[in-house]
């Protein structure tokens, strides 16, 4: 079963917003707003048994701006089931491609309507050996 390392207890500040030297956003989901303007450290780790590919899944839905709160009309173009069935060929056509790579333990589709999200696709693998495997592919 998947879980996060533990903090070092000697930085108890680590990975929370109070950490000033490494960015908290980025440790939890690789990925940060700021992108390389960022303050603090993006750490990224030499190896690991999950994979990120950014913005691989694309859908108008995704792309709409959601901060324009005069136009009430931004939904009406599509609705969720058109939304649904896009993922549903998407998720098929690529699945079986990440798992001739290895036994796969979690696929998770980031749809957030936030530019440095949008469309992120995460797979964890059973050990890094398949994540490294499946990246090199």
């Amino acid at each position: 079963e998947y879980s996060n390392p533990l903090a070092p207890s000697s930085y108890p500040q680590y990975g929370t917003e109070l950490d000033v030297k490494y960015c908290s956003f980025y440790l939890k989901t690789g990925a940060c707003r700021f992108g390389d303007r960022c303050s603090r450290y993006h750490m990224k780790p030499p190896s690991s048994d999950t994979i990120l590919l950014p913005s691989m899944f694309q859908h108008i839905s995704l792309g709409e701006d959601f901060t324009n709160d005069l136009d009430t009309d931004s939904g009406l173009e599509h609705e969720d089931v058109d939304t649904n069935k896009v993922f549903t060929e998407f998720f098929w056509d690529v699945f079986p491609e990440f798992q001739a790579a290895g036994q796969v333990t979690m696929f998770k589709v980031c749809c957030n309507h936030e530019p440095h999200l949008r469309g992120n696709v995460y797979v964890q693998y059973q050990n890094e050996h398949e994540a490294v495997k499946a990246y090199a592919k």
